[in-house]
């Protein structure tokens, strides 16, 4: 079971592997792997 804050899922991931992306209104979580080979963020399409 997923614990849940507020009705929203918690989701645990190691800080090393993952980036915030960081364009206003975005903030999605993407691989560190994919941000440093500047692929398309998945949450707005920006690089």
């Amino acid at each position: 079971m997923v614990p849940a804050i507020d009705g929203y899922p918690v989701i645990v991931v190691s800080l090393a592997d993952f980036v915030c992306c960081s364009y206003k209104g975005c903030g999605a979580l993407r691989p560190l792997t994919e941000a440093s080979e500047n692929r398309p963020c998945p949450g707005c399409g920006r690089v």
